[in-house]
């Protein structure tokens, strides 16, 4: 076999992802706040970027005089009119949020006065977790302080008195039958499924505690709703309150004479120029000198931020635009007229490509007349109905009907209702209803039967 070896040349396309372009496809994804930060971070570093001033003109107010007369006519009687009211100063209205602990430490120094068991109790309450359960072992505490068991115990029994009923449990168990005891509700039978079949209660398995404990389906399962209505977690409502996020949607849909206008919220982007006194150092500096080299491409970076920016505006605004084409009867007349929608759709309505669209959605959200959504939720599947399609939403919510309207001691199965379903010509398989009900939280029919 003979090899040779030759020079040739070939020529060929290929898409090479630079720093820049990698760097707009992030930009393109992130959300609002993170945008903001990272433009501050490129404000410290780039002494060419600037921020402008967020400055409106202050408009003058027009006095109307007619009024102002009228005003000063009854001044005697408003004269002295709220001038020692302290409800009206602004701090009042500000919301006072109370935590688990400090409401937990407020019903300590009331109950006890030593102030050895005050120390103790503060500790106690410190191992207090957020869902109102004690995470410390009464052993450990007794060996922190030096002090015999039966002392923490009886601390630990004193605020386990407190509100809310069935703080400072260890155990799911001991927490129920803290409330149970408060309610005067508890019973041999009670405590007794709440230490030995607490799972069974939550799987609904009746028959089987029935079996078990020789009593009718019908006590069984009252014993399981007096265990339900009960709270797993008594500082969940402290909880809440430190835990409260908001959104800040990225665009603004509003409805003006009929028709849809369409903002992006950029008020948290700081509006970027690039300063003028580095411009005139460009045209003061010899043209090879370090200095020149160092702002010319602090300058190129600065010019491709701002460009970059104006391009993610225009691609959310386009893209927002498009689904709202799409989606304007369920604008206009609510979630029955969601339409099914998909990424490629939008991607051939704005001449873009799907990734591009995918990005433009991803963590952003929208300020409708309707609501406040996610872009995301605008985008789902088609089940056909006729010669139509109509969302998977539309379809959960036509599966929830259903099911709110069946009768408690015969619930319908997921055959069933794809039965019903196919009957109202929704084409949909068994397999879809189970996963629908599933992501509503809803449980199957073994679990929803009542006796």
């Amino acid at each position: 076999m003979k090899m040779n070896f030759d020079l040739s040349m070939r020529q060929t396309q290929k898409l090479v992802m630079t720093q820049q372009l990698q760097m707009a496809i992030k930009l393109l994804q992130m959300p609002s706040l993170e945008l903001n930060e990272y433009i501050q971070e490129q404000l410290e570093d780039n002494p060419v970027l600037e921020s402008l001033p967020d400055e409106k003109p202050i408009d003058e107010p027009k006095i109307d005089w007619k009024e102002y007369i009228k005003t000063i006519e009854n001044y005697d009687y408003y004269e002295n009119y709220h001038e020692n009211d302290e409800s009206l100063s602004p701090i009042n209205f500000i919301p006072s949020v109370t935590t688990l602990r400090e409401h937990l430490m407020f019903q300590l120094h009331l109950a006890v006065r030593n102030n050895e068991d005050v120390q103790i109790g503060e500790y106690i309450i410190d191992n207090i977790d957020g869902s109102g359960y004690l995470r410390a072992d009464a052993s450990d505490i007794a060996k922190h302080f030096n002090i015999k068991n039966e002392k923490i115990e009886g601390l630990i029994k004193i605020i386990q008195g407190f509100d809310p009923v069935g703080v400072g449990a260890r155990s799911i168990t001991e927490c129920l039958i803290l409330q149970l005891r408060e309610m005067n509700m508890l019973d041999y039978l009670l405590e007794k499924v709440i230490n030995n079949y607490l799972e069974d209660i939550g799987n609904n398995r009746y028959n089987f505690i029935a079996k078990e404990l020789s009593i009718t389906l019908k006590e069984a399962q009252k014993i399981g709703d007096i265990i339900k209505s009960l709270e797993p977690k008594p500082g969940r409502g402290f909880e809440s309150f430190g835990h409260i996020r908001y959104i800040i949607p990225d665009v603004v849909v509003e409805k003006m004479d009929g028709k849809y206008m369409i903002s992006v919220n950029d008020r948290m982007i700081p509006a970027l120029t690039i300063n003028s006194y580095y411009k005139s150092i460009l045209l003061m500096e010899d043209n090879e000198s370090k200095a020149q080299d160092f702002i010319k491409k602090k300058m190129d970076a600065a010019a491709w931020l701002i460009k970059s920016l104006e391009q993610r505006k225009n691609t959310i605004y386009n893209v927002v635009s498009s689904i709202v084409s799409f989606q304007k009867d369920f604008l206009d007349n609510g979630l029955n007229y969601l339409k099914p929608l998909t990424l490629k759709d939008v991607a051939e309505d704005i001449k873009m490509h799907e990734s591009t669209v995918s990005r433009a959605i991803s963590g952003k959200y929208v300020q409708t007349p309707r609501g406040l959504y996610g872009l995301k939720f605008f985008f789902t599947r088609g089940i056909d109905v006729g010669e139509d399609n109509i969302s998977s939403e539309t379809i959960k919510k036509v599966i929830k009907q259903i099911i709110e309207k069946e009768n408690e001691r015969r619930p319908l199965s997921d055959q069933k209702i794809t039965d019903i379903l196919n009957n109202q010509r929704i084409n949909i398989k068994r397999r879809t209803v189970a996963k629908y009900r599933e992501e509503m939280n809803i449980p199957p029919a073994g679990k929803r039967k009542r006796f």
